[in-house]
């Protein structure tokens, strides 16, 4: 039986309808077979939100994006009869086409990791990876590993997913997760993501594609590509902790494939900056031309001209 499958790209705003340029075009590039849908595509009085949350109000308010990116999802999902889903953040670029989220359908969800920082919310903390009994539903794509055993070849603290590269193929798990997101502070539905994944109040399958293992170059679908949060040749704590640019130099391109320094193909490249948060438009002007000008080298801009059908935008400055 052939699978329904969508991708939908969320994003509001100047800035980020900018991004969602390359974000929708690369992925149609690697995927012409799937459709892509957006917030245009959204049918507002079908939209299922938790208890108190006006449909529209929501739809029309920015600051309820983090609601609407999901819940216009299984919105989309449901009008379409989709078998699986795939959602992607305004600021991704992908960079090859994603056969573990098309090819795995035993999983209820497919996710990849985020940055290694503490998951703390106030319906859900802790690292899930240390709690993991055999029990558990849980899957790391691409290696022989069990649970118990996931300690052992962590090479970062406090993994946890990231909600903006994620697959779903059940869309219950997916209802979950928007009619958690409101409990989880200001990560919302990050927070609603790892809890219907890790806690034992669940109990939804997961597929983690990108979990890092000695000895397994599995591709990557997020931040990992960008690098170590801290450079060998800066100190612990110092304010250019987020110089990726020493890793992010070093991409290469090989047969058709984008590889960061550690020779695992990047499938999808994740900015997960947080430009919606910036103080101001120049600054975060500033920080898309840090990638522009330092971070991407010659050869991987002509990979997201040519393959990922992303035009002249890393040709030029930045700026709206």
């Amino acid at each position: 039986m052939v699978k329904r499958v969508g991708c939908f790209v969320y994003s509001r705003g100047e800035f980020h309808d900018r991004l969602a340029q390359c974000a929708i075009n690369s992925f149609k590039k690697w995927h012409p077979d799937v459709p892509v849908y957006g917030y245009e595509d959204i049918e507002v009085s079908k939209l299922s939100l938790p208890d108190g949350i006006d449909p529209q109000e929501a739809y029309d308010t920015p600051s309820y994006g983090w609601l609407v990116k999901n819940g216009g999802a299984l919105q989309i999902a449901k009008t379409h009869s989709l078998d699986k889903i795939i959602i992607l953040g305004a600021d991704t670029i992908t960079c090859s086409r994603l056969d573990e989220f098309l090819g795995i359908d035993s999983a209820d969800v497919l996710g990849s990791l985020d940055y290694a920082y503490p998951l703390v919310t106030p319906a859900y903390s802790g690292c899930p990876f240390c709690r993991l009994g055999d029990d558990m539903k849980i899957h790391y794509v691409g290696a022989n590993l069990k649970p118990k055993d996931k300690c052992e070849h962590i090479r970062m603290g406090n993994p946890h997913l990231n909600a903006d590269v994620v697959c779903f193929n059940s869309m219950e798990a997916l209802a979950t997760v928007v009619e958690r997101s409101p409990l989880h502070g200001h990560l919302k539905e990050q927070g609603a993501l790892n809890e219907i994944c890790f806690s034992k109040n669940f109990d939804y399958s997961l597929g983690i594609i990108d979990f890092p293992v000695s000895g397994v170059k599995n591709p990557i679908y997020n931040v990992q590509s960008k690098g170590n949060p801290v450079p060998p040749h800066l100190a612990p704590g110092s304010s250019a902790h987020r110089a990726w640019d020493y890793y992010m130099s070093k991409w290469y391109v090989k047969s058709n494939k984008l590889f960061n320094w550690q020779d695992r193909q990047i499938k999808v490249f994740h900015y997960c900056e947080g430009f919606g948060a910036f103080e101001n438009e120049d600054s975060r002007d500033g920080r898309m031309n840090y990638f522009i000008n330092e971070c991407f080298n010659k050869e991987t801009k002509e990979f997201f001209r040519d393959e990922c059908d992303c035009g002249d935008f890393f040709e030029k400055e930045f700026s709206l």
